[in-house]
This record gives structure tokens, C-alpha cells and sequence, in this order.
């Protein structure tokens, strides 16, 4: 039902048992992180979140460098994530700085039937995070909505 609000606790989900979910459907995911001058922290934030693709949860782990002025992009392509500028995504438009930016630009640029976000500058990333973000997706396909499957006519 439209503007139901639904609430569930990351610890509802096991990441194996997703794993499992998303291999039976047929599902890829991606991870985007809009990351700018993030340099300091986005390692940490992919030591946490890479695990997941190692074990088959994510498919792809994308940060958008969002015209940095520091080492943010080689940060986090030493630490093993897929690294765009954000001005490569769709290079006809201008690239901007800003986190919706980066934000809009990620869903272009990956791969994932599933995309779901993660900041790139926090302290206490945790692989719970993203179990929590995917797990009522994959456990309720019907709840994911995108513009392809609303029909205009």
C-alpha cells in the first residue's frame, strides 16, 4: 500500500542467508559512496563494507570521487573499491560538486539491479549497515519500486 511505512532492525537479517536470497533471484546489488575530500576515513568505511562482496552480498562497491582535492579516489582504490569521478558519469552534463550529485550519478554509473548508499565519512561503518539496507529488498522484492516499473499509461 502506498505511504505504508515499514521499520525493520538489521538484525533481522543474516548476510548469508541474503547471500542465499539474492543468488535464488537472480539479483546483483551495488554499493554506492558519494565520497569529496573523504581521504581520511573512506578507507575504514570500505574495510567494512568490502567483506560483503568478498562473501557474495555486494557485487559491486562504487565510491563517486565528487571533485575531491585529495587523495580520496586513490584512498579508495588501493582499499579495492571501483572508483568514478563524477564527471566521467554521464560527462554530457557538467559535473557538479555536491553529495545528490554524486548520489544520482552513482545509480547511473553501477551495475546492481539493487542500489543502495552509504556515507563515505563515518566514523562507525559497520557491515550491519548495508544487511540492514538490503535485507527488506531482497526479502520483499514487491516493496522495491523504480521508475521503469511504473507504467505512464
Amino acid at each position: 500500500m502506498p505511504g505504508t511505512l515499514r521499520t525493520v532492525h538489521h538484525g533481522a537479517y543474516a548476510a548469508a542467508d541474503l547471500v542465499d536470497r539474492k543468488r535464488a533471484a537472480g539479483t546483483t546489488t551495488s554499493l554506492v559512496l558519494p565520497a569529496r575530500d573523504e581521504e581520511a576515513t573512506v578507507g575504514r568505511v570500505l574495510e567494512a563494507y568490502l567483506p560483503l562482496r568478498d562473501a557474495g552480498l555486494l557485487d559491486e562497491v562504487l565510491v563517486v570521487d565528487s571533485l575531491s582535492s585529495d587523495r580520496t579516489a586513490a584512498v579508495a582504490g588501493d582499499a579495492g573499491a571501483t572508483v568514478v569521478a563524477v564527471g566521467d558519469v554521464h560527462p554530457a552534463i557538467p559535473a557538479a560538486r555536491g553529495k545528490g550529485e554524486a548520489m544520482w550519478r552513482g545509480v547511473r554509473g553501477s551495475t546492481g539491479d539493487l542500489v543502495v548508499f552509504a556515507d563515505a565519512d563515518v566514523l562507525d561503518a559497520g557491515p550491519h549497515y548495508v544487511v540492514g539496507l538490503l535485507g527488506p529488498l531482497l526479502d520483499d522484492p514487491a516493496a522495491v519500486r523504480s521508475e521503469e516499473s511504473e507504467s505512464t499509461t
